[in-house]
């Protein structure tokens, strides 16, 4: 009897150490991009995460950026080393439909309560849904916001802009007149200042989708890729020509006016800014370092038909074939869940992706705008609320075909040098050849 209580104590003993061992064993990785701030969040979550969860360990792997991210991820997946979960980086789409990436539904849907999706910004949880699928766990949010100079403002005597996104005052006529007001050229025909740098950026549909048109059909945000586009549809003919003008006129985008498009609204020869939120980390460091010596805020993009702007969404997504499936989706939920977040948006200065975690982004940047926390949480959720996600991360290919060819494709357009239809035949005619090669 003695015997086997000694044999069953070793069994047990054995067991537990055999345990031990196999929890010990399990490493999951985690690609990021090699950004500073971002590398520290990565290590920081890392050490919280195997804090929380003995056994499992976390091995980061430092991707670099831009294309080089994808490179390296697609370098590593052929070779059979393919990181457990990564951040999205350069392509998000062609990882998912290259079919390298863990779709999401099931797990979502077991551990529903635990994710709280509510607390998503509105639409933001969907941003990697392919048909029907979600890849990607979102971890922040920008969108395009106009940053407007209030002492220039006041010297012309114009009102303040409103903050509210549902409001029907801020149109694209108001956009017009104040430009018109606030610019300034001299008898030598330079531009002293002028009332816009841009209406956003040129790889970007948001004139079209503002104005009632769009680049393709709804099909192709839901499948998420497209052969065909749809540029010279006549809404999309109306928006370019607002935009012709505009630029023509009073922008620093368009004909060489002698005022810097990007550096133009710090330097205070701009009026307004329109560009993504991504630039408010900028002017706050700007502002606080005594580069820009006026006060500003921002404003909702002006209403045309709608106010339709592009929104962008970082997110971590889990390799297909990964052994850990389980502890991977661990990582990613506390990585994206609001401790999570809140570590990104206080290292970073990025909009989180969650509405409870608002407040931490608010606090760094109230003090510089002079601006109630409550007030700006409302505006970014506005912002979020009448967004859509952005081209690149919805239709296959998009961003890097229309960033190649942005300008040759658009400068006819804002330079007056082409009529708009003729220039939206020839964009069309040249993305729908691209696209079909890429397709095929």
């Amino acid at each position: 009897m003695r015997r086997y209580r000694h044999i069953r104590v070793l069994v047990i003993l054995l067991l537990v150490t055999f345990s031990g061992v196999s929890k010990a064993e399990v490493t999951i990785t985690y690609m990021h991009r090699t950004v500073p701030l971002e590398t520290e969040w990565a290590e920081r979550v890392a050490a919280a995460f195997e804090e929380a969860n003995p056994g499992v360990k976390v091995e980061l792997i430092s991707g670099g950026g831009g294309a080089g991210f994808f490179e390296k991820l697609s370098s590593l997946i052929a070779s059979g080393l393919a990181p457990d979960i990564h951040y999205g980086s350069n392509d998000r789409l062609l990882p998912i439909h290259s079919g390298w990436i863990l779709g999401l539904n099931e797990l979502i849907e077991r551990d529903a309560a635990e994710l709280d999706i509510d607390d998503y910004l509105p639409g933001v949880f969907r941003s990697y849904e392919v048909n029907g699928t979600v890849y990607g766990m979102p971890l922040n949010v920008f969108t395009q916001v106009v940053f407007w100079n209030r002492n220039m403002f006041d010297e012309y005597g114009l009102a303040p802009l409103t903050m509210d996104w549902d409001s029907d005052e801020w149109t694209w006529d108001d956009l017009l007149s104040y430009s018109a007001r606030l610019t300034e050229v001299g008898q030598d025909g330079a531009a002293r200042q002028l009332g816009v740098s841009r209406a956003t950026d040129l790889y970007l549909p948001d004139i079209a989708w503002m104005f009632g048109g769009d680049w393709f059909v709804p099909e192709a945000y839901e499948t998420g890729k497209a052969t065909e586009s749809t540029m010279t549809r006549a809404e999309n003919v109306t928006a370019y020509e607002a935009l012709q003008y505009l630029c023509m006129n009073y922008a620093a985008e368009g004909p060489n006016k002698g005022i810097d498009v990007v550096r133009g609204f710090q330097q205070g020869r701009l009026g307004m800014d329109w560009i993504g939120t991504w630039k408010v980390k900028q002017f706050i460091q700007e502002t606080r370092t005594g580069g820009m010596s006026f006060d500003w805020n921002m404003a909702p993009v002006p209403l045309a038909q709608n106010r339709a702007n592009t929104r962008w969404v970082d997110a971590l997504f889990i390799y297909k074939n990964t052994k850990y499936k389980e502890e991977a989706w661990e990582f990613v939920k506390f990585a994206t869940g609001v401790e999570g977040q809140a570590l990104w948006s206080e290292l970073t200065g990025d909009i989180p992706a969650r509405r409870s975690v608002l407040p931490v982004y608010v606090s760094k940047i109230t003090d510089v705008m002079e601006i109630k926390e409550h007030v700006l949480v409302q505006f970014i959720d506005g912002g979020v609320s009448h967004s859509r996600r952005a081209v690149e991360e919805s239709i296959l290919g998009t961003g890097r075909i229309v960033n190649q060819n942005q300008r040759r494709w658009f400068n006819p357009i804002i330079n007056g040098t082409t009529a708009v239809l003729t220039a939206l035949e020839r964009i069309q005619s040249e993305l729908d050849a691209q696209l079909k090669a890429l397709v095929n």
